[in-house]
């Protein structure tokens, strides 16, 4: 089997790839370990700046999971104080990922890309551009897209030391089972070190987490329990979920040295350091590397594969950036959090900033005074 393109890993950013690959009529293949539909750690909180970047990948029908909830507002708690509720400036929808990701796997494939599910790899040569499947099995390529995760194969080509930074439990609660009435998020800053806790509704359930940087020293295990218990969530801990996850922690050149491949979204550590989303950077960077690729090939041009790095920079600009003002966020975290009582203070730090991933806060608050 031949390909244009192969990319490893369906999750959204290897699926927005796919689907931007396809619509420029190059030849596609996608491979997956697993089986779809199939669940994943995650909160699910898929942002309206994520949904436009999907609709303009002209994904088909539209999605419509019977499991998802839209949320208008977001409830703040430092620890597990209240602070305060700030409506949101765009839904959030709350989804269940075993929904999502089947909805975008299979809009690609009715565009006619190529997708091998339950299929493992046993060497990827990027010298000979060849891929050796499990069964043996052979697949020339012109470039890959690394979109396995921040512990898949792809990273390792680019680079071997880098480890996750950020560590992650989640655990799936039947609403029956809490007093949890709202179709609002909750968010719960500091119930770890540079790291918070979350409860986000879906129809049947709730998916309750926590994410914070990761540190041997710390039982997570127990204090996740610790956290359910601060907030009237009772489980067993054999039902938690956990894996780790880049917290702000990025590739610099997520572009191996034969420059045949690229990695996207969490292989390449394209998270979000404040609120640990990564579902919109990794649609954005699974395009912008597409966008890359496709101009390459068409220009039979490899060099042109270094154009990628300037075509993040504002991923890898906010994420830097981000990671700074959470340093000073959880230094003066009590006053901080405080302030976001008033809402003028709340709806700028929490819309403006937080849900923009924008953490230019000088630049931001220029142009909310130029736009007035």
């Amino acid at each position: 089997m031949n390909y244009d393109v192969v990319i490893i890993g369906a999750g959204p950013s290897g699926i927005a790839a796919g689907h931007n690959i396809i619509n420029n009529n190059l030849s596609c293949c996608i491979i997956d370990k697993q089986v779809f539909p199939r669940n994943k750690l995650c909160a699910g909180g898929v942002t309206q700046k994520t949904f436009e970047l999907l609709k303009s990948l002209n994904l088909g029908q539209e999605f419509k999971g019977e499991n998802t909830i839209v949320s208008k507002g977001v409830s703040i708690y430092l620890k597990d104080k209240y602070i305060t509720d700030i409506a949101c400036k765009g839904n959030t929808y709350l989804v269940d990922r075993f929904e999502f990701d089947e909805y975008l796997v299979r809009a690609y494939e009715k565009k006619g890309g190529k997708l091998l599910e339950n299929t493992k790899i046993k060497n990827i040569d990027t010298e000979n551009n060849i891929i050796t499947l499990a069964d043996n099995q052979n697949i020339k390529f012109k470039y890959i897209i690394g979109a396995d995760g921040a512990v898949g194969i792809t990273r390792s080509l680019v680079d071997k030391d880098i480890k996750a930074n950020g560590f992650c439990l989640q655990v799936d609660i039947d609403k029956i089972n809490t007093n949890y009435n709202s179709d609002n998020m909750s968010m719960y800053y500091g119930v770890l070190p540079y790291g918070y806790g979350w409860i986000f509704p879906k129809k049947n359930h709730l998916s309750v987490g926590f994410i914070g940087e990761y540190d041997k020293k710390i039982d997570y295990k127990c204090e996740f329990e610790n956290f359910l218990n601060n907030i009237g969530i009772n489980c067993d801990r054999s039902e938690f979920k956990g894996a780790f996850i880049p917290f702000g922690q990025y590739l610099n050149k997520p572009i191996n040295k034969e420059k045949n491949l690229l990695l996207v979204g969490d292989a390449a550590g394209f998270v979000d350091p404040i609120t640990g989303e990564g579902i919109y950077f990794a649609v954005l960077s699974g395009i912008k590397a597409s966008e890359t690729i496709i101009k390459a090939i068409k220009n039979k041009d490899i060099n042109i594969i270094d154009e990628y790095i300037y075509e993040i920079h504002n991923i890898t600009n906010s994420i830097k950036k981000g990671s700074k003002l959470k340093k000073v966020i959880y230094n003066y975290k009590k006053p901080l959090f405080n302030s976001m009582k008033n809402k003028k203070i709340g709806s700028f730090m929490f819309n403006d900033c937080v849900y923009n991933s924008n953490y230019d806060i000088l630049k931001t608050l220029n142009n909310k005074k130029n736009c007035r």
